[in-house]
């Protein structure tokens, strides 16, 4: 796998993602804007997706076609509904999203929407809209293993449905749920999260 390289644009998303992580710890993260989203999922010029193209490693989760998310090492041979985009690597462009979601709970709030409409219209934006994404679901780490990767995944289906409701292209997204495997800090409201991903165009 090659080393994806970091340019000024890509260390200021980076910024732009702890600071997220930052206010989560404190309470509820700011929204972000269409521009901050435009410039955290914009590709960096100096990034090489070329070595990760077709790195099976990458494939770790995938959807199947009734909404769920398929254990790790099942074959998705029923996945005809959702198109299979590799999940992109540490270091792409990706934004952590300050959706608020309850324990125990994937249903999408007010301001939750409010978010998604602002990440449709950066989607759709002329300098995105020809980009695919992954849309990652976490958890906290209450509750067992099998719960919580149900739970990740459909937090990320949920995103991922009312961004195709609000005009982005299915085709565009894919939604992966990792359960509580990927913590960000020690406040559960902090990994109860949906992350998205630049994936290799």
């Amino acid at each position: 796998m090659h080393p994806l390289t970091f340019g000024p644009r890509r260390a200021a998303a980076c910024a732009l993602a702890l600071l997220a992580f930052a206010a989560g710890a404190a309470g509820a993260a700011e929204p972000l804007s269409k521009a901050d989203l435009i410039n955290a999922l914009k590709l960096d010029p100096d990034a090489d997706f070329a070595g990760n193209r077709n790195n099976k490693a990458l494939n770790v989760r995938q959807p199947d076609r009734n909404g769920a998310c398929l254990p790790e090492g099942r074959k998705a041979t029923e996945a005809r509904a959702l198109g299979i985009i590799a999940l992109a690597p540490q270091g792409a462009p990706q934004a952590s999203l300050p959706l608020q979601f309850e324990f125990n709970s994937y249903r999408l709030s007010d301001s939750d929407r409010r978010q998604l409409d602002t990440l449709a219209a950066a989607m759709n934006d002329a300098q995105l809209r020809e980009a695919r994404f992954t849309l990652s679901g976490h958890t906290d780490s209450v509750g067992t293993e099998l719960i919580n990767n149900a739970m990740s995944c459909a937090r990320a289906l949920a995103a991922r449905t009312y961004l195709q409701e609000r005009g982005v292209n299915p085709a565009r997204m894919s939604a992966y749920g990792f359960g509580s495997s990927r913590p960000v800090g020690s406040v559960a409201a902090q990994n109860r999260r949906v992350e998205i991903r630049r994936a290799e165009d």
